[in-house]
């Protein structure tokens, strides 16, 4: 790792937009209120999945739940990480926890702060130090994994206000997140209602329970709706390399999306796989559903002109009258399907619809009239919940937001008023 600054000078660089201070705190360094310590690295050949011995903990585990991986060698009692102790992953996003789990071992790539409480409140110092770490992350160069030194920490200049203003300040910072995170979950159950209510409006279409169509409706076997229903293969079981050249647009599970196709990461290969897959080239209209793992039954439509073949995770349906592709799509989202798809997927090493699952697949279906109707019905009800849900995406970003304002307020001396102001 490399600074393109001192960690003196970063932080007059973002005194402004980092941590500013009322002009009567001083600055502490973090080595002069607590003990900084780097995780060591255990022999693996003792590491074990069982319930003796003591939970490691890995960088991963900041910021997911432990990983039961214990270590049955001897061990330094100093690298024991206890409740309460602050943990920052030394590569990567430096992302930093309050550990919450049982005693367990400190592994390498992984620091330990304890802080002395007598000197420096340590939920204070858990919301001032995410601030700095982006600040030093931000200006630090690296080629592949940034790294972290503990000597950068140690010399990170904290402001200092007196204990009893820690207090208030750090009081009066989880009253405006609480009201914060109570706002929040409002919203995430209104979204989670939005989602539920979806799944209403489909229910209702596939079941003819709408007023202006006939509640008449015949089930038939997908397959015999279909031109084609086959699955792509792996690129490396035909040789074939990945590319930057977007002659060819490959398609994978992650980019067949519950009705869209996302493109956010996309991956092409060389057109050497077209030429061999043919059944697996795409055309405009057809249906996308994906078949193994966990996001099996997303399905979509795939509207785009590229050139494009998909993966042994995703089937196409090719439909022989394409205006019903829209319906189909639909429905191979809906709870009814996602029904079908849990009583039928095979769990080898992973989950798996076979294609013969998918071909005997019973489809409620309309006269076209009415199959006209059910779609613009959908399309109206979704129109009206999209628009709510992108209000409250917009909402959440804003909380979190304020997340940030509240903090900098607090740091800035204007979050409490003070008994001398």
């Amino acid at each position: 790792m490399s600074l393109s600054v001192t960690v003196e000078e970063l932080v007059q660089k973002n005194e402004k937009n980092l941590l500013a201070k009322k002009e009567n705190w001083s600055r502490i360094q973090i080595k002069e209120i607590a003990d900084i310590l780097n995780g060591f690295a255990f022999k693996s050949s003792q590491f074990q999945k069982s319930e003796e011995g003591m939970p490691l903990i890995r960088i991963r585990d900041i910021t997911k739940s432990i990983t039961v991986v214990n270590y049955l060698g001897d061990y330094d009692k100093s690298y024991i990480v206890s409740e309460g102790d602050i943990l920052i992953g030394m590569d990567g996003d430096f992302n930093i926890a309050i550990w919450k789990g049982k005693d367990a071992l400190l592994n390498q790539r992984v620091c330990k702060i304890t802080v002395d409480e007598t000197k420096f409140n340590k939920k204070l110092f858990f919301y001032i130090l995410p601030g700095y770490l982006q600040a030093i992350h931000n200006s630090t160069s690296a080629v592949t994994v940034k790294h972290l030194s503990s000597r950068d920490i140690a010399k990170i200049p904290l402001p200092n206000p007196s204990l009893p203003e820690q207090e208030l300040i750090v009081a009066e910072i989880e009253t405006q997140f609480t009201r914060l995170d109570s706002a929040i979950e409002s919203l995430q159950t209104i979204k989670n209602k939005l989602e539920i209510y979806r799944q209403s409006i489909l229910k209702k279409s596939f079941s003819g329970n709408m007023e202006t169509i006939e509640k008449k409706f015949s089930l038939q076997k997908l397959g015999t709706l279909t031109k084609i229903i086959t699955k792509g293969a792996s690129p490396r079981w035909q040789g074939i390399n990945y590319t930057e050249n977007p002659d060819l647009l490959f398609i994978t599970s992650e980019n067949v999306r519950d009705g869209k196709i996302d493109l956010t990461k996309t991956k092409y290969l060389e057109l050497e796989f077209n030429k061999k897959q043919k059944r697996s080239i795409l055309e405009k209209g057809d249906v996308l559903l994906n078949i193994v793992g966990a996001s099996i039954g997303r399905a979509a439509i795939y509207n785009l002109s590229n050139l494009a073949n998909i993966n042994q995770a995703v089937a196409l349906i090719r439909l022989l009258d394409k205006k019903y592709n829209k319906y189909l799509c639909y429905y191979l989202n809906s709870n009814d399907a996602l029904a079908y798809y849990t009583n039928k997927k095979v769990d080898v090493a992973r989950a798996n619809l076979s294609l013969k699952d998918i071909s005997e697949m019973d489809i409620p279906t309309f006269k076209w009239e009415e199959t006209e109707k059910i779609i613009e019905f959908i399309e109206s009800q979704f129109s009206v919940i999209d628009k709510l849900k992108e209000t409250i995406e917009d909402s959440l970003l804003k909380a979190e937001t304020l997340r940030k304002s509240i903090l900098k307020s607090a740091f800035e001396g204007k979050l409490v008023r003070y008994d001398d102001d």
